[in-house]
């Protein structure tokens, strides 16, 4: 009795050692979130107008929580988790993921970088985005054309090991690898990408190159691999690229340039986009190899704090189609947190598209057009927490 007497009293002894470490540690959780709702107008979307509401305007709706640990010596674990959901419905994004967005855990050095594991964004929306006119004022309906490249961040990769370094001389280097997971073939469903971004004077810039093997299963949510003459069930529906989902290989190379002078920013985007090794299916008719090359310029004004406007124009070329676009967006920020905008696109193509089909706008998220012609505007309201 005396023994496990003792015993006991040294093991609360020993707990006690640790819950007081740990309540000594500097630790905080924060939780954030973003609703966006929006009014949309398409002038043709699969042959009809459509008037509706929309989330995610000019970014999904989402909540997620990060969290930090100091274990000292400049070093914290940190973790994030983040789900998107439609506002009007309740319905996950991402799939049905519930942290289809980011679901990280990792640590961080002040002298050495940082390294995460995880689902996570590819570093193609992380850093080529921030200047592109759909983050600075135009949403998803100013995409480029239906998001082939990627740069809006329509779709995130599972199995990542995100490295990013500190800045050096005003630059962030980052790397990520997947390594896909799949037993008895090391690079299927591989993919890595590198990059960096940075800012020196008014002047702000990145480059990257994202390599992506098997994307219809490794991006696209696809149920399984496509298979050479076989039924495929084609996980994308924008016919911008949706012909060439049954890709072996999906290759970006991507650059941004941007100047702020006063209470303007101009700014560019280059992306050029391979989809390689794509073999004929029951879905996608052409096989090969198939290019996009895309082509961004824009221009925003800084009013006064509250009022900001931009205006860009935005061209795609695939193999046999063109894709022109301008757009116009407005925000008004009516405190800190919240802010009503407006966007305004005129979009037009022609040639043949991905599917072989005469080439129409395809706007990120709306049914396709019928028409070589078409227009789309909507005003929403979006508060951050």
């Amino acid at each position: 009795m005396h023994r496990i007497g003792r015993m006991a009293a040294a093991t609360a002894f020993a707990a006690g050692i640790l819950v007081g470490e740990h309540a000594n540690a500097t630790s905080s959780v924060t939780l954030y979130g973003v609703l966006d709702d929006s009014l949309l107008y398409v002038s043709n979307a699969g042959g009809h107008s459509n008037f509706q509401m929309s989330s995610g305007g000019r970014g999904s709706s989402k909540w997620g929580m990060l969290g930090s640990e100091d274990l000292g010596g400049g070093t914290q674990a940190i973790f994030r988790l983040e789900n998107g959901f439609d506002t009007n419905t309740g319905k996950a994004g991402q799939n049905g993921a519930l942290f289809g967005r980011y679901a990280t855990v990792g640590l961080t050095n002040d002298r050495l970088g940082s390294i995460q594991l995880g689902r996570s964004y590819e570093l193609l929306p992380l850093y080529l985005n921030p200047q592109a006119a759909s983050i600075t004022f135009g949403g998803g309906l100013a995409t480029h054309a239906g998001d082939v490249d990627n740069v809006y961040g329509t779709y995130q990769l599972n199995n990542v090991i995100r490295y990013e370094s500190p800045k050096i001389f005003g630059t962030t280097f980052g790397a990520i690898f997947s390594p896909g997971g799949r037993p008895g073939n090391f690079a299927k469903g591989r993919a890595y990408e590198v990059g960096f971004k940075g800012d020196q004077g008014g002047f702000s810039y990145a480059a990257l190159y994202a390599n992506i093997n098997n994307p219809a299963t490794t991006l696209w949510y696809a149920s399984a691999d496509p298979v050479s003459g076989s039924a495929f069930t084609n996980p994308l529906s924008n016919t911008v690229y949706a012909g060439y989902a049954s890709a072996g290989n999906y290759q970006v190379y991507g650059t941004t340039l941007a100047y702020t002078f006063g209470n303007s920013m101009i700014a560019t985007v280059l992306t050029n986009t391979r989809f390689g090794d794509v073999i004929r299916t029951a879905s996608t008719p052409f096989a090969g190899t198939h290019f996009f090359r895309n082509a961004e310029l824009s221009y925003t004004y800084q009013f006064t704090p509250a009022f900001n406007v931009g205006v860009g124009a935005d061209y795609t070329k695939g193999d046999d189609a063109h894709y022109w676009q301008g757009n116009l967006g407005a925000s008004y920020l009516l405190s800190k947190r919240t802010y009503v905008y407006a966007v305004v696109v005129a979009a037009r193509a022609n040639g043949i598209d991905s599917t072989g089909k005469p080439a129409g706008p395809d706007l990120l998220g709306q049914p396709g057009s019928t028409s070589p012609n078409e227009f789309a505007t909507r005003i929403g309201l979006r508060h951050t927490f």
